[in-house]
């Protein structure tokens, strides 16, 4: 199954925390699409395309997420956020809201980390070009293998990119719920 990231944001770190005991993360079960697994079921190459392409969406619990598996708020998002801010690897790693942990259970199989104000700044004033570039030097780096598929990391980016903007309009800031 593999470790689930849910990006999400929320008002305040204890407010983020609180997301750690729901079911099925901040965003709940994914709502059912009417007749999207029968497609899938029936063969329809652009229904699995659907079911798999991340969305940002509102969760039953009130917290706007985006679901995304292999993509972690630690190491890889750093290195996004190398690329698209200039600012070195080790200076993000060791700042005070890269990956901190605020809330975490079962000898850290599900945790609630943030993501650094910087990178969610620098999302909100991407441009799509912008983000597109960033993928594609993105898809190249070791932590994604160095050869990885640059479309879907560029509408990853476009949705968090979104989740970022609408966060910074309601004076709310990035975290990242993980569950292994």
């Amino acid at each position: 199954m593999g470790v689930m990231y849910d990006y999400f944001a929320a008002g305040s770190d204890e407010r983020a925390a609180t997301v750690l005991d729901l079911p099925a993360g901040p965003g709940g079960p994914l709502p059912a699409v009417p007749g999207l697994m029968d497609r899938v079921r029936a063969g329809d190459m652009a229904a699995l395309q659907e079911l798999r392409t991340p969305r940002v969406r509102w969760g039953e619990h009130g917290f706007q997420v985006l679901e995304v598996k292999g993509l972690d708020p630690i190491v890889t998002l750093a290195t996004l956020e190398e690329l698209i801010t200039g600012i070195a690897y080790d200076d993000i790693v060791e700042g005070p809201r890269a990956g901190a942990d605020i809330a975490s259970a079962d000898d850290g199989e599900r945790m609630v980390v943030t993501v650094t104000d910087e990178l969610q700044q620098a999302l909100a004033r991407c441009s799509p070009d912008d983000l597109a570039r960033a993928a594609a030097a993105w898809a190249r780096t070791e932590e994604l293998g160095g050869d990885g598929d640059v479309e879907p990391l560029t509408v990853f980016l476009g949705e968090l990119a979104i989740l970022a903007r609408e966060a910074l309009g309601r004076g709310e800031r990035l975290y990242c719920w993980v569950c292994v």
